[in-house]
């Protein structure tokens, strides 16, 4: 699978982007090579993310912020990581560097996601 996408996702060759539905049954989206998608939750509400390109033009969003962190998100830069908190209560936490990361769910659940990175195998 190309990175960025985790291996129960779907490729869209087109649009090249990646879609998969996570285990509370939000609907995710990303294009992969920006890293820009959606998050569409149960509830039909759409949450907009910014996993970060790799390698293509515009790195990092306004702010300063690094690349692959949302605006809402935290960086930390002791671990390189951006956590942050969807609608729906889930933490989530990714490390900027490899793009590999967990999604904790409010009943304690924890994912392990992989956006990609630099060379990250998909996991």
């Amino acid at each position: 699978m190309p990175q960025g996408c985790p291996s129960e996702g779907t490729i869209d060759e087109a649009t090249n982007t990646c879609s998969f539905t996570d285990p509370e049954g939000n609907a995710i989206t990303i294009d992969l090579e920006t890293g820009q998608g959606t998050i569409t939750l149960p509830d039909g509400t759409v949450q907009e993310m910014d996993m970060g390109g790799q390698g293509g033009p515009g790195m990092g969003g306004p702010g300063g912020m690094p690349q692959g962190c949302p605006p809402e998100g935290t960086i930390d830069e002791a671990t390189n990581t951006c956590s942050f908190t969807d609608a729906e209560g889930n933490a989530i936490t990714i490390d900027l560097e490899t793009g590999q990361g967990t999604i904790t769910m409010p009943d304690g659940t924890v994912e392990q996601i992989d956006m990609g990175g630099p060379g990250a195998p998909g996991t």
